[in-house]
């Protein structure tokens, strides 16, 4: 199980999605 990647951990990334 890969660790979890810079961009994935910032919630403003979610929002952009």
């Amino acid at each position: 199980r890969p660790p979890t990647p810079t961009w994935l951990r910032v919630p403003q990334n979610k929002n952009r999605l």
